[in-house]
């Protein structure tokens, strides 16, 4: 590879990036709210399928996040909103979103990890709990950018 190429290949990844650690969490808790949302709209199963779309455990996190997702149900009920609380930046590109899913009978919390890439965020990890302190585990990831 040339010079030039490889110097064209760098702008094009340094373009496609976010521009900061800001816009990574944005990014990121946009997309969770955004499926959310198809959530409350559709159900559990259309939730699952949007929110591990282009990640790269998508097959893994399908499985345990829809098992997860019914043994909620069955105990709190239907899905009838969701907030984010908290987004923390881990680096330049990764961010962690915290958010309270708000079902009949309950909340339950979400801890999810992103990862921005040039076609967008996607998630790296999911934790869904019944208790709050489960998902700020760390001091670290609690507060917002």
């Amino acid at each position: 590879m040339g010079t030039g190429t490889l110097a064209a290949a760098l702008v094009v990844a340094v373009t496609s990036m976010p521009a900061s650690a800001g816009s990574a969490c944005a990014a990121a808790a946009s997309t969770l709210s955004d499926a959310a949302a198809v959530y409350v709209k559709k159900g559990q199963q259309a939730f699952v399928e949007r929110f591990v779309r282009g990640s790269p455990l998508a097959e893994r996190m399908a499985a345990e996040g829809a098992e997860q997702l019914r043994h909620i149900e069955a105990v709190l009920g239907p899905i009838q909103g969701f907030s984010v609380i908290s987004r923390k930046s881990l680096g330049a590109r990764s961010c962690y979103v915290v958010g309270v899913l708000e079902y009949t009978n309950g909340p339950a919390f979400t801890g999810v990890l992103y990862y921005a890439r040039p076609e967008g965020s996607v998630p790296i990890s999911l934790r869904l709990e019944a208790e709050p302190d489960e998902v700020f585990t760390y001091p670290v990831l609690i507060g917002s950018d």
